[in-house]
């Protein structure tokens, strides 16, 4: 065996270890964290703040790239400072850290989300441009509604472990709202499927319904939910990103949050990302 061969063996071993570790930090190789190109944006925008609050000239702090975050890239230039590609991180010298749980005052501190939620948005004339439009039309009393289906509702797995009975949340919610003296007779809904909204959330309002006019991306909908004074949250990651922006960008903000977040397999609901501060619609 040639010293070369022994060199690359210990490194290796080194590697798996964890013992290079110390060595990255001193030459600045990057933190990572890993992700799945399954996960979508508002689970990266956890792993993008757990970057942004670590992040240092002298140890930069990323979060692995996936071609299916390319639209937030675009739309939040933070995000595109905070992502890295494989081949721009040292395999060798890297920390690469795991995908995690997002537990509220855990995993992240309040100010800490306040702060990454104005960084975000001051990185983003795009859509700051879409809150103007957005403030446009939703008055102070309006109430948005984000109605999550999609996958939830197409897979029995998912179904059993996200899946909420979506009218008894609403009509709850929208109790929770008038007996804290909140407007409830202008609702706008934000939904991944609007023709299942006319259908069963309209007869369930007790005024008009609305939808998001002239809508153009998904970040239209982001806009809408951080512009709401009033809310009530679907249980995915995105409307909860759309709660924590309208609480920092509205101080008379309220927002009501389902029963739980998902169910795991022993049934135990789970509200790990939920800010303390919202009403709970009771199942």
């Amino acid at each position: 065996m040639t010293m070369s061969d022994i060199f690359r063996h210990r490194a290796k071993v080194a590697l798996r270890g964890g013992l290079l570790t110390p060595v990255g930090k001193v030459l600045g190789a990057p933190t990572v964290h890993i992700s799945s190109p399954l996960t979508r944006g508002g689970n990266y925008l956890y792993y993008w703040m757990w970057a942004y609050t670590r992040d240092t000239e002298r140890r930069p702090v990323r979060v692995l790239h996936h071609e299916v975050i390319d639209e937030w890239l675009t739309e939040f230039p933070l995000v595109s400072h905070l992502s890295i590609r494989r081949d721009e991180a040292s395999t060798l010298f890297s920390e690469w850290v795991g995908e995690h749980r997002h537990y509220f005052g855990q995993s992240f501190t309040r100010a800490e989300l306040e702060r990454f939620c104005i960084a975000l948005v001051e990185s983003s004339p795009a859509f700051r441009a879409r809150l103007d439009a957005a403030r446009s039309w939703i008055g102070p009393d309006t109430c948005v509604l984000n109605v999550r289906r999609g996958d939830y509702y197409q897979y029995p797995e998912l179904t059993a472990m996200y899946g909420l009975d979506i009218e008894r949340n609403i009509t709850g919610s929208i109790e929770i709202l008038r007996s804290s003296g909140r407007a409830v007779d202008d609702v706008v809904v934000v939904s991944d499927d609007v023709p299942w909204c006319v259908e069963n959330v309209a007869p369930l309002l007790p005024g008009t319904m609305r939808v998001v006019p002239e809508r153009t991306s998904m970040f239209d909908d982001l806009a809408v939910l951080a512009s709401a004074r009033t809310l009530i949250l679907a249980n995915s990651t995105f409307s909860f990103w759309g709660g924590y922006l309208a609480s920092v960008l509205q101080t008379d903000h309220l927002a009501v949050a389902p029963e739980h977040h998902f169910i795991d397999e022993d049934g135990q609901r789970h509200r790990d990302p939920y800010d303390p501060r919202w009403r709970i619609a009771e199942a």
